[in-house]
């Protein structure tokens, strides 16, 4: 007898983390119809980076956008990645009758230390086959952000990767800026 598998549904995906299928201290991710186990990155320097940006692009966005840090984030029938941070414009009810639009994000970041070649891989084709418009990778082992943007099927056509003290800004804000070194912080 031969079994075949089907993807999983994010309707699905959500229901048995409501039930408990999954344990509450991990990161698990809804990625093309899989359920993927994702090691939450060790160390102070992946949550102080992933603290620190927080906290800089809430105060320099301020009422101009919404910036969730590690929440699941639907981009189509059957994926739901948990990127390290998403912005998107206010609502009032604070997305809490659901979850933003791929047209609504500003960008997605994803602060990469041990998970940087699946950024740069599988989570990249996906976030840009999905139409996110702007997606960071803030590299921890490089102290670099890689910024994406003009999304296709296939990735990215632009990439441009800043260092030190270079300005990044988000296309959405181009007067707000940042240094790399604001955002990472020291090594």
């Amino acid at each position: 007898m031969s079994t075949t598998s089907r993807p999983f549904r994010i309707d699905e995906f959500f229901k048995m983390e409501e039930l408990g299928f999954f344990d509450p201290d991990q990161r698990y991710e809804l990625l093309d119809g899989r359920v993927v186990f994702r090691a939450v990155e060790a160390g102070p320097d992946h949550a102080g980076v992933i603290a620190r940006m927080t906290q800089k692009l809430v105060l320099a966005l301020g009422e101009k956008a919404i910036v969730f840090p590690q929440c699941s984030l639907p981009l189509s029938r059957y994926s739901a990645p948990m990127p390290d941070l998403y912005v998107v414009p206010p609502r009032d009810d604070f997305y809490q009758s659901g979850a933003p639009s791929i047209a609504e994000l500003f960008a997605v970041v994803e602060v990469s230390g041990s998970s940087l070649a699946i950024d740069r891989g599988e989570k990249l084709r996906l976030y840009a086959r999905a139409g996110v418009r702007e997606y960071w990778i803030a590299n921890l082992a490089d102290r670099t952000i890689d910024k994406r943007h003009l999304p296709h099927d296939l990735g990215y056509d632009k990439l441009e990767t800043y260092a030190g003290r270079d300005l990044v800004r988000f296309e959405a804000f181009p007067a707000i800026t940042f240094t790399v070194d604001e955002l990472l912080g020291p090594a």
